[in-house]
């Protein structure tokens, strides 16, 4: 549309208006610009995602946790990662990241299962995950396939001293049982809660583990009461 078109056209258009009543100009300039709002906000929306995650990619992660086959919503990642930040008292230019979207089932193919699966691979790999919280037979699984660390030498001795009766034995990669995984029955997310199933949830780590402090104030937040 060339200068003169669009000068015709907007006369034309602030005519039309000019002798509308307010909800007449509403409707008129929803009905003929509705797309054009339409990709402005979608527009706005990119622009604002992108924003929050450079802002986001900007902050130092303090803990990174995954949990697995939660099929009874006990553990809401983004709760508790709030509620855990609190206890850390962090601050603007840190976060804690759980995720708890992720479902594995041995010897499934499905894409879901998959995906979730290389997401554990590659976050260990990379040296970016600090703890899985998941079932006894994916427990069984992980200490035989990723080495895992003995919470025995690991924890702390005043916390070890606290939990040794939640520690939870299996044999890891060189066939020897050592406490490989932590029993969260009686952890703040399942011992105050409705939970009626029989599913036991327990939390392993990483030998590579990225961040040991954070981590030993997450297992004392688990079960501080």
């Amino acid at each position: 549309m060339d200068k003169k078109k669009y000068t015709v056209h907007f006369s034309n258009e602030y005519g039309k208006l000019k002798q509308m009543n307010i909800r007449q100009k509403i409707g008129y300039i929803w009905d003929y610009h509705k797309v054009y709002f339409f990709l402005l906000m979608l527009a706005a929306l990119v622009v604002f995602y992108i924003a929050d995650a450079l802002h986001q990619r900007s902050r130092e992660i303090v803990l990174q946790g995954f949990f697995s086959n939660d099929d009874y919503n006990l553990f809401d990642a983004g709760a508790i990662a709030e509620d855990f930040g609190k206890y850390l008292n962090l601050n603007s230019k840190q976060r804690v990241v759980f995720d708890d979207s992720l479902y594995i089932e041995l010897d499934s193919a499905s894409e879901y299962v998959v995906a979730s699966q290389g997401k554990i691979s590659g976050y260990i790999a990379a040296k970016e995950l600090d703890f899985i919280v998941t079932t006894p037979e994916l427990v069984q699984h992980y200490s035989t396939h990723i080495p895992l660390m003995d919470l025995e030498d690991f924890l702390p001795n005043n916390l070890l001293s606290n939990l040794n009766e939640y520690l939870y034995y299996v044999e890891g990669m060189d066939s020897v049982k050592k406490a490989y995984a932590l029993d969260l029955s009686q952890s703040r997310f399942m011992k105050n809660t409705d939970y009626k199933g029989d599913t036991s949830y327990f939390l392993i780590i990483p030998s590579n583990v990225p961040a040991s402090e954070a981590l030993f104030s997450f297992v004392r937040y688990a079960f501080d009461d």
